[in-house]
């Protein structure tokens, strides 16, 4: 996928489709020569799709920006936020696993019935309640074995309170003052990842939200860093950058993330990057 918003940047990287989890995606066969024109035109046209999808930044009681670099022309993560009524407002980033055109229309799918609140029978301000149905509705024995990974929370405007439930994804960091410094929260709870096995359930948690914190809600790619001695990077260290960004007054995503890509080697990165940030004023 690509940025939506002239104020922010991608990154192409071609790299071949990967496995991830416990069970391998499927791999497209070569295409042929004289038809790479033709699928060219067909990438573009889905990428343009996928473009109008991405949300727009938000201003007032609740301030959103975000960055986004995939792996290749078009990749597994998607996200979102909307009102779903006066009171509560969505947010959810996903991460379907693998790479290429399989993984951006999974990712579309999803995203599609997130926006559209297309599951029956399904209160959308209850994030446990749609990550069960999110897992009974696209389990990966009907979709080419492809699964994903979900961070899902909704906001009450009036009480504060962050509901929020995840589904095989990394915690959402809750930033704020401490005592001592920055206080930063991870916020998730012991969901598996949707698709995987039917039937589970998907518990959830909450957290009065003051005013002025900042949730950054974010992909495994962003953290999962190649340095240039071949090392990996995890989330302890990414906190840990986040933290000096923050203290260097430096917490925006844009800046986040670039400080991340003078550690990353370019060459050879791992996965799509998402990176979110929710500002609660």
């Amino acid at each position: 996928m690509i940025d939506l918003l002239p104020s922010h940047r991608t990154q192409k990287r071609a790299r071949p489709a990967e496995a991830e989890g416990p069970q391998a995606c499927a791999v497209e066969a070569p295409v042929r020569p004289d038809r790479e024109r033709y699928l060219a035109d067909e990438l573009a046209k889905a990428a343009r799709y996928i473009r109008a999808l991405l949300p727009m930044p938000l201003s007032g009681a609740i301030e959103t920006d975000w960055v986004f670099m995939p792996s290749a022309e078009l990749g597994g993560d998607a996200f979102g936020y909307h009102w779903l009524d006066d009171e509560h407002f969505a947010i959810y980033l996903l991460d379907v696993c693998g790479h290429g055109i399989g993984a951006a229309l999974h990712s579309v799918s999803v995203l599609n019935v997130l926006r559209a609140q297309a599951l029956g029978d399904t209160d959308f301000r209850k994030p446990e309640a749609v990550l069960a149905a999110l897992n009974e509705a696209f389990q990966m024995k009907r979709y080419n074995n492809m699964y994903f990974t979900i961070w899902y929370g909704v906001f009450n405007i009036h009480t504060r309170r962050l509901t929020y439930a995840t589904g095989g994804h990394p915690p959402a960091l809750l930033v704020g003052p401490g005592v001592e410094g920055l206080s930063i929260e991870r916020l998730r709870t012991r969901g598996l990842l949707i698709g995987g096995v039917e039937g589970v359930a998907f518990p959830s948690a909450s957290r009065i939200i003051p005013e002025g914190y900042s949730l950054y809600v974010f992909s495994d790619g962003v953290y999962e860093v190649r340095q240039e001695d071949g090392s990996i990077w995890g989330l302890d260290d990414y906190v840990d950058l986040l933290i000096d960004q923050l203290g260097r007054g430096h917490g925006h995503v844009d800046q986040v993330m670039d400080r991340i890509n003078i550690i990353r080697d370019c060459l050879t990165c791992i996965d799509d990057s998402a990176l979110l940030r929710i500002r609660f004023n």
